[in-house]
């Protein structure tokens, strides 16, 4: 069939954990990115319906990421300190959704070195930062 040193009858695949499969997830949080951004953009000239939260809406009490939309409306107008007080990782997120947005700085930034504690435990830190998210948001709110 092919001879000693042809081309072989199996196709070559990438090796497992290629780049291949980062930059479709960089596209994947690029759009998800813009489609935060049209979203935002969507409901400020909606009429107001209310609490958003699914949690808020049916037991009035609010979960970690109330605020978030408050605070990335605070953020477009130029009011930080009113999107920290609205929720503390709505300005984190839109600084991270803006770094996937402009490839050679999401690629800059991927590069840094976490220190040991968060890079032996990186799956366990967004757990971690939900109980003082909460904890927050039921102070705002005055549940606490």
């Amino acid at each position: 069939m092919f001879a000693a040193g042809g081309p072989s009858p199996v196709l070559e695949q990438p090796p497992p954990g290629g780049t291949q499969g980062v930059a479709s997830r960089d596209g994947d949080f690029r759009m998800f990115g813009l489609a935060m951004v049209a979203g935002a953009g969507a409901l400020s000239v909606l009429p107001a319906m209310g609490p958003l939260c699914p949690l808020r809406r049916t037991t009035g009490v609010p979960c970690p990421f109330c605020g978030m939309t408050t605070g990335s409306f605070a953020l477009v107008r130029g009011d930080v300190f009113g999107a920290f007080a609205a929720n503390p990782l709505a300005p984190i997120l839109l600084l991270v959704v803006l770094l996937a947005c402009i490839p050679p700085l999401w690629r800059a930034a991927a590069s840094l070195q976490l220190p040991p504690f968060i890079d032996r435990n990186k799956h366990l830190v967004p757990w971690l930062l939900l109980a003082p998210l909460w904890l927050f948001q039921l102070h705002r709110f005055e549940y606490l």
